[in-house]
């Protein structure tokens, strides 16, 4: 008789093969979840983006109404009263274009795609409705392309007013360009007036930024002055030291004094500047601040007020340096190096402006086949100044395109193309 446990291998316990059959099923079921998890993320994400196109078409769709209303209360207070054949009522098929590319770009609302997938909506306030406000009044019957235009038109309108409105207020001023004491009210006609601003605004708070460097400099040496200056005076009374010390020790403080003072003017001329040039609402009232608010006088100020208090902080750090240093040399090291800077500096910028500056060169002494002429700009700014009357004819409800004010075109409109064309 054989034994059964002799022959084959013992039977595996339950520690080697019955163990894996478990691992398997549970990487199954956590690949499952994680499959659930990447769908149900899928599915808010597209929830999401479709509650972002709803809000978008309802910000659309109230610029539309905002528009509507204002051409609305145009035509209430400048009534046209000969009716234009374009705005016949459109039929049933070309009035629902836009409506329907509107609802075939948005494509089923979020909550019901959150519902067909099985989900709960996401909660929406009372006003997030799939509803979107409808355009009313002239605008039903326009496309995205005639709205367009007519936005275009409008606005177009409102940079030429700005560009002429006032102008005849500075036109004897701007004209007598040859007998000004400054170049701007030539750079005004030839750059236009955001590049003249943009470049003066750059100036003044230039000026502005580094007096602020010496600001912080100069109020820390009048906090907390060397021991040299603060210490005291042990010199016999009447004496040189004692005279040297008194001199030393006022003059280090009032160059201080004065310096803070210049530089704190120098940074609210700037502000003073910035801050008239943003309320200027026309071009001709950056003319008119050129012209009677002395502008650039302003900028000369802000420039004049730098230099002295860099001056001024100068001169109170060499008397601190009298302490250190004999005041002999104080003098002849301030002197030479004074005259040295002095003669680099004046001797490049006189190099510049001679040959690039409006005054300096092209005013003063231009080349002889160069002649300062800007007839040419003067004739564009007369153009503009007398166009607009006109302007104030042209209202955004295309009345004044109809009869020709605005285009250059109809009963009028050839006698005025020039002006408009002037100020294009």
């Amino acid at each position: 008789m054989f034994r059964s446990g002799k022959k084959g291998k013992n039977p595996p316990s339950g520690s080697d093969g019955g163990a894996k059959v478990p691992l398997l099923i549970g990487a199954g079921n956590a690949a499952s979840a994680v499959s659930r998890e990447q769908e149900r993320f899928r599915s808010m994400l597209e929830e999401f983006m479709g509650q972002q196109r709803l809000q978008q078409e309802r910000f659309i769709a109230s610029l539309i109404n905002i528009h509507s209303e204002t051409l609305n209360e145009i035509k209430r207070i400048v009534p046209d009263p000969s009716p234009s054949p374009s705005s016949s009522p459109r039929s049933e098929g070309d009035a629902t274009d836009v409506g329907n590319a509107r609802e075939l770009h948005a494509g089923p609302s979020a909550n019901e795609k959150a519902r067909n997938d099985g989900y709960a909506p996401l909660a929406t306030t009372d006003d997030s409705t799939d509803k979107v406000p409808q355009a009313t009044g002239e605008l039903e019957s326009m496309t995205m392309t005639e709205l367009e235009d007519q936005l275009n038109q409008d606005e177009g309108v409102v940079n030429r007013w700005i560009k002429c409105s006032g102008l005849h207020t500075v036109k004897d001023w701007v004209t007598d360009y040859q007998n000004h004491p400054a170049g701007w009210a030539a750079l005004l006609m030839i750059h236009g007036i955001p590049e003249v601003a943009g470049r003066l605004r750059s100036k003044v708070d230039n000026f502005a930024i580094y007096s602020a460097l010496f600001l912080s400099m100069s109020l820390a040496c009048l906090a907390s002055p060397a021991d040299s200056i603060v210490e005291d005076i042990t010199a016999d009374y009447g004496s040189f030291e004692w005279w040297h010390s008194h001199i030393v020790r006022r003059t280090y403080v009032y160059g201080f004094g004065i310096g803070t003072c210049l530089h704190t003017l120098c940074i609210m001329l700037g502000m003073a500047f910035n801050g008239a040039l943003n309320e200027t609402a026309r071009d001709s009232d950056v003319f008119r601040m050129f012209s009677k608010g002395e502008a650039f006088a302003a900028t000369v100020k802000s420039e004049v007020t730098f230099f002295l208090g860099c001056a001024a902080d100068y001169v109170a750090v060499l008397a601190g340096l009298c302490s250190v240093v004999t005041w002999q040399e104080v003098l002849i090291g301030a002197f030479l190096m004074i005259f040295a800077a002095r003669y680099v500096y004046k001797q490049t910028k006189n190099l510049l402006f001679s040959t690039a500056s409006i005054v300096n060169y092209w005013r003063t002494c231009p080349d002889d086949n160069d002649p300062f002429d800007l007839q040419l700009m003067v004739d564009c700014f007369v153009e503009r100044c007398q166009a607009e009357p006109y302007l104030r004819k042209v209202v955004p409800d295309g009345a004044a395109a109809k009869k020709g004010v605005a285009t250059g075109t109809g009963e009028g409109g050839m006698k005025n193309k020039k002006f408009i064309a002037a100020i294009a």
